[in-house]
């Protein structure tokens, strides 16, 4: 029961409180982002609350989008940890740390969508990465992207091959 509430804002939960205590603070930010970097580890279900919490206090903030990221990978919910990756690049969109990471997590997701009888979902895994890869080029032009762009069109086009599109997957093997 402690971790169901834990973070969402219920009024009966003390630990919400005590973690709105944390962040109305000084320095909020900065305490709550170093108890979920403590908590991560010894309880993944704290640091998701911990972060949730942050989020909504501070939303401007992308270590508490990463930590949502973490939080969702560790469910195996790879395209939640995908937008929250893609929402802390939106954040901090020089960081080159965070933008490799949003392309690795759109790019799992792509895969874990192969072969999926619903195909939107991979689709918008692959327009994720395909948008993330072009802001890499865009910033950091003399350095590899974390994936060619040949593996995620190969990848694309596996999808579309699994429901029968051939054009949708020659497109794909064509850019690759």
């Amino acid at each position: 029961n402690r971790l169901t509430s834990f973070g969402s804002g219920s009024e009966s939960s003390g630990l919400a409180a005590a973690l709105g205590a944390i962040a109305q603070g000084e320095g909020g930010g900065d305490a709550l982002a170093e108890l979920a970097d403590r908590l991560v580890r010894v309880d993944p279900a704290a640091h998701e609350g911990v972060c949730r919490a942050g989020r909504r206090s501070f939303p401007r903030d992308p270590r508490f989008a990463r930590g949502l990221a973490i939080a969702a990978e560790r469910a195996q919910n790879p395209g939640l940890a995908a937008a929250h990756m893609a929402a802390a690049v939106e954040l901090q969109p020089d960081d080159q740390r965070t933008l490799r990471g949003a392309i690795d997590a759109s790019l799992q997701w792509l895969t874990q969508e192969l072969g999926a009888d619903d195909v939107e979902p991979g689709r918008r895994a692959y327009e994720l990465a395909a948008s993330l890869l072009g802001q890499w080029r865009a910033r950091y032009a003399g350095q590899l992207p974390p994936v060619a762009s040949s593996d995620l069109e190969e990848a694309a086009a596996q999808l579309e091959l699994a429901v029968g599109n051939l054009d949708g997957a020659r497109t794909h093997l064509e850019r690759a």
